[in-house]
């Protein structure tokens, strides 16, 4: 974020003092100079490294509701390359066809065919459910004392099925 910044420093022949602050109305330029190029997302990471390399270095931040309505404006002009188009939704028909051609006798088709089955039940993102990492992060990630019956979450007595209960989500930090 601070090279693509320092970047356009030098092509809009912007003077750029690296000891302080960068002024609210280059900032505003700036952002204002992703419109059309990037995805309102892709912006917001920019000014958001922008930001975490002005307080790592202990300069105030001198973004300002401006900046917000320059940057709500640049996710309106985003281009058409930066809108997919949506996907078909998995049917239980693909996770049938996935299964019969995993191997229930082999460890790791198990594992593959348990995260499938709980990602699509739950409507689940793999990272949801999934480490990145070959270490496991116990806060953010479920364990099997995440699993409850129904009936022990709430749900009716005569009801067998399980709940999953997530440390925390993407949008849910708290779980």
């Amino acid at each position: 974020a601070v090279d693509h910044f320092l970047q356009w420093c030098a092509a809009e022949r912007v003077v750029y003092d690296n000891t302080a602050s960068v002024p609210e109305p280059v900032l505003c330029a700036y952002a204002a100079s992703l419109a059309g190029v990037y995805a309102g997302g892709t912006a917001r990471s920019k000014l958001a490294g922008l930001r975490f390399a002005h307080e790592q270095e202990g300069r105030r931040w001198l973004g300002s509701p401006r900046l917000k309505r320059i940057l709500r404006s640049v996710e309106l002009a985003a281009p058409p390359s930066a809108h997919r188009d949506e996907r078909p939704p998995v049917t239980t028909a693909m996770i049938d066809e996935a299964l019969l051609r995993l191997d229930p006798t082999r460890p790791f088709d198990t594992c593959v065919a348990t995260a499938m089955l709980v990602m699509f039940w739950c409507q689940l993102r793999g990272a949801e459910i999934l480490s990145a990492t070959r270490r496991f992060d116990y806060t953010a990630l479920p364990t099997v004392s995440c699993l409850r019956l129904r009936a022990d979450a709430g749900g009716r007595a005569s009801q067998v099925t399980t709940a999953l209960w997530l440390p925390r989500t993407k949008v849910e930090r708290q779980g």
